[in-house]
């Protein structure tokens, strides 16, 4: 083939990202969690090049890097993430800011498969609101994994690829309980527990998801706060009751009984102090007009956004332009 006809890019590969419909926090601790897939995805594509690059079309921005600094770039996230773990650093600064999550990942898969012989130029774009409790950092390492794995001929196990995803995950939470990843590599819908997912019914009630803004605390930093306040709690177990009543419920087609257990799911969310004075009071006057609604992702303890808020009901409109939030688009 004349080389100005070839395409692009040779490989391709895309990931979902998700909304959690009940379980957020509480699957650190061995309770369930019920998640479904959006069609919003990370697409990730790959090529040969001199030397290692990434563009991040969302962002607008470009890398390029040779072996020696990218082998330095993991050294310095894996020695942070042991010093973290000694207590002796604040999770936010495991990844130095400077470097982007999607340098990481391809920094340890080279390292995992030693291939660093081999440069690619990786192109990343995803639909998905970053920062927001959608599940954009398992989306994205999972497509870029795929997408690399595919390109050198690695042939990876879904559990496999779950473990690769989840050790870098780990660098921007401390503590995964892996359902973003798993849900990302599996799609549909599931209840998630332990480390294991189970095909559930879709949740069908008609929903809209609300953008609140980035919250002013990172994953990493919300689940370390909660942790520091409720890791031996038995609010727990009520998480885990409500949580299974409300997959009692779906599979039931109980639209009344679910809409109560995602306002109950809600009120505990704010017990454990990451859904933001701001957020409560949108959420009441949500609740004023007759529909229900919840955080959908981590939530923040600090600051007066949450990223993403899960609304079961209608005329919403007027209320999410009143907050200057924005509505989600969900293909």
């Amino acid at each position: 083939m004349d080389e100005t006809n070839k395409p692009a890019y040779f490989y391709s590969s895309i990931a979902p990202g998700k909304f959690t419909i009940s379980g957020e926090h509480s699957a650190i601790y061995g309770a369930p969690v019920l998640v479904q897939s959006l069609n919003c995805f990370t697409t990730s594509s790959v090529k040969s090049s001199i030397t290692f690059n990434i563009n991040l079309k969302n962002l607008d921005q470009s890398y390029q890097y040779t072996k020696a600094e990218l082998n330095k770039i993991l050294a310095i996230v894996q020695e942070n993430f042991k010093i973290y773990k000694n207590n002796s650093l604040d999770i936010a600064e495991i990844i130095p800011q400077a470097t982007n999550l999607a340098i990481v990942v391809l920094a340890n898969f080279l390292n995992t498969f030693n291939l660093f012989n081999k440069p690619c130029s990786l192109s990343i774009h995803t639909d998905l609101p970053i920062g927001s409790g959608l599940g954009s950092s398992s989306s994205m390492s999972v497509s870029i994994i795929r997408v690399l794995s595919n390109f050198y001929g690695i042939e990876l196990s879904n559990k496999a690829l779950h473990d690769l995803v989840q050790q870098t995950e780990e660098y921007q939470s401390g503590k995964s309980s892996g359902v973003d990843s798993f849900i990302s590599i599996n799609a549909g819908t599931c209840l998630f527990q332990k480390g294991n997912g189970k095909k559930h019914p879709k949740f069908s009630l008609p929903y809209n998801l609300v953008n609140t803004g980035i919250p002013t605390a990172n994953t990493g930093t919300v689940v370390m706060h909660v942790a520091n306040k409720f890791k031996g709690s038995f609010i727990w177990n009520d998480f885990e009751q409500v949580t299974l009543s409300l997959s009692k419920a779906i599979k039931e087609n109980d639209y009344i009984q679910q809409k109560k257990l995602i306002s109950i799911n809600h009120r505990l969310l704010c017990d454990i102090g990451v859904v933001p004075k701001k957020i409560q009071e949108f959420i009441a006057d949500i609740e004023n007009e007759g529909a229900v609604a919840k955080i959908s992702g981590a939530g923040s303890h600090i600051g007066s956004c949450a990223g993403t808020i899960l609304i079961v009901g209608d005329n919403i409109s007027k209320l999410v332009k009143d907050y200057a939030y924005s509505l989600i688009t969900i293909k």
